[in-house]
């Protein structure tokens, strides 16, 4: 069995499993708990607070400003034209890794789902095309 813990694959023990069913599902969720591990890297030290006005940012961005950037450009000390360049710049890296997760993630679960043997979904490298974050 492949299992993904610390950010690594590692060989954990033996398993057999009953049906392919179960196999896939096994190494789907491994897949998940890598995808999931990327995620929680990209956002570490990112408080659910600070998360949450993320959108509210980036609306008022795409807008050209709005009150919660004015605000914070005000305290920060630059423009809001330049907090706005920040914004769309850090939405765009946050959104390409997204996009990069979700379809690496997409990519090998539909891989294991089109698999016909347990032993190929047991014998299937998931470690492949992830993005380094």
């Amino acid at each position: 069995m492949l299992i993904y813990q610390d950010n690594q694959f590692w060989n954990g023990p033996d398993v057999e499993f009953a049906t392919l069913a179960e196999a896939q599902a096994d190494r789907t969720a491994v897949v998940d708990l890598a995808a999931a591990s990327l995620r929680d890297q990209i956002t570490a030290g990112a408080s659910a607070a600070e998360m949450s006005s993320w959108p509210i940012k980036l609306d008022e961005a795409n807008a050209g400003g709005g009150p919660m950037l004015t605000l914070e450009a005000g305290y920060r000390g630059i423009t809001e034209a330049a907090l706005i360049v920040l914004v769309l710049d850090k939405a765009t890296q946050l959104s390409t890794l997204e996009a990069q997760i979700a379809g690496v993630s997409g990519m090998h679960r539909d891989t294991i789902d089109a698999m016909t043997t347990i032993a190929d979904v047991v014998a299937y490298d998931m470690r492949s095309d992830w993005p380094v974050v």
